[in-house]
């Protein structure tokens, strides 16, 4: 081997013990600043353990300063006051050292442990879920200083070094009453971790404010109510829809459009909701915000309710297919449909069955029919509470008396 050669193996031997001896003397360093910071990290609790907070919190910033998690977290919590129950340790709440603390847990990728006691702890050991008090308190300290752009901020900056951050986000925008952010982030969570969890809650939050926004119609405070239903369909609300509907239907807050109203009805009708599609049947069967009526296009939705269980629409249903055009006219369909009706107690279907079941070309009415029409005449008669309606059912039972 050529002497070069033998001088250049030489020098690589030496820099290569030279670099295990430094990697060497830096595990020791390691191992020796871990050590330290346990010990001045159960130092500080037994300091606090007898209410020396002050001495509990120099000590623990020392085992921070050498990577003890425990002591970051012990820091977190005196500054952002997280005990509430020990007055003594309340004169050391301080918001902005909270969050430098935080700041620095997360920067230094501090494991901070979920537990239910010191002495029962469970370690995630993963940078990316180990945020979860670290990253709460901070937020929870920005939205007591009514801060929430720099809790959004910090949060989102969390969210780029991915840490789960999307459930969080979509809280501190429904906090703000950013309906559209928070229905984004809400996505993102369920998208993520799968489910509808996120979605779930915008929900239960969308139906508190459909809820609030009938009791500003109730109250006639109609701008509250729009605005309130405005905020309820963003989260997804189909009550409100249908409810916002309503407010352009009757121009409360509003200038009246039944354009407008036949929309958002639509909108509703469209993700299931009953009262909605009986609506829709109404409107394009009367051609209210059209150019003309549509009767089939309205069947089509008073056979949407009606497939649901709606009374009102089942009757809707018979009158279209008994009034129809003789192209169209289906009085056996029609029977389908009062029956549907009458079933439930409608009184006004229980009439157009009667009407029906005596309505026979064949002379004389079968005695089948009037015993049917009969039985649906009285019970009409026993049941409504519209005194036109009581009485035409019990002019038709007199008139059934002559076929005994």
């Amino acid at each position: 081997m050529a002497p070069e050669c033998i001088a250049q193996n030489g020098k690589a031997a030496e820099n290569a013990k030279a670099t295990l001896a430094k990697m060497g003397n830096v595990a020791v360093a390691l191992e020796t600043a871990k050590q330290e910071g346990d010990s001045y990290y159960k130092q500080g609790v037994a300091a606090s353990n007898k209410k020396d907070y002050a001495t509990a919190i120099q000590l623990w910033e020392q085992a921070a300063a050498r990577g003890n998690a425990k002591a970051y977290r012990a820091l977190i919590r005196v500054y952002s006051d997280h005990n509430t129950l020990i007055p003594e340790r309340m004169k050391f709440q301080d918001y902005e050292k909270a969050i430098a603390w935080d700041k620095r847990a997360l920067e230094h990728g501090v494991d901070v442990l979920v537990w239910r006691n010191d002495e029962d702890e469970v370690a995630y050991g993963s940078y990316t879920i180990m945020y979860a008090e670290v990253l709460e308190t901070i937020l929870d300290v920005y939205r007591k200083l009514g801060r929430m752009d720099e809790a959004v901020a910090f949060a989102k900056e969390c969210h780029q070094k991915g840490l789960d951050c999307e459930w969080r986000l979509m809280k501190l925008y429904l906090n703000m009453e950013e309906y559209e952010q928070a229905v984004f982030w809400a996505r993102e969570h369920d998208k993520k971790m799968g489910g509808q969890s996120a979605e779930g809650t915008l929900r239960y939050i969308a139906d508190e404010l459909h809820f609030l926004a009938l009791q500003a119609v109730e109250e006639e405070d109609y701008a509250e109510a729009k605005e309130l239903a405005e905020n309820a369909i963003t989260l997804g609300s189909v009550d409100a829809m249908f409810l916002y509907g309503n407010l352009y239907e009757d121009g409360s807050g509003v200038e009246a459009d039944k354009e407008q109203a036949l929309y958002w009805y639509k909108k509703a009708a469209e993700k299931g909701l009953a009262i909605a599609q009986y609506f829709c049947g109404g409107m394009y069967c009367r051609g209210e915000g059209l150019d003309r009526p549509y009767a089939m296009t309205g069947l089509y939705w008073y056979e949407k309710a009606a497939e649901q269980g709606m009374a009102e629409a089942q009757y809707q249903c018979g009158v279209i297919y008994e009034k129809e055009n003789a192209m169209r006219q289906n009085k056996s369909r029609a029977l389908y449909w009062y029956k549907k009706a009458a079933e439930q107690g409608y009184a006004f279907g229980q009439v157009k069955c009667g009407d029906l079941y005596l309505d026979s070309n064949v002379t004389p009415v079968p005695a089948y029919c009037v015993e049917e029409a009969r039985k649906y005449y009285e019970k009409a008669a026993a049941q409504t509470e519209e005194p036109e309606l009581q009485e035409y059912a019990q002019n038709q039972l007199k008139r059934l008396s002559r076929y005994n």
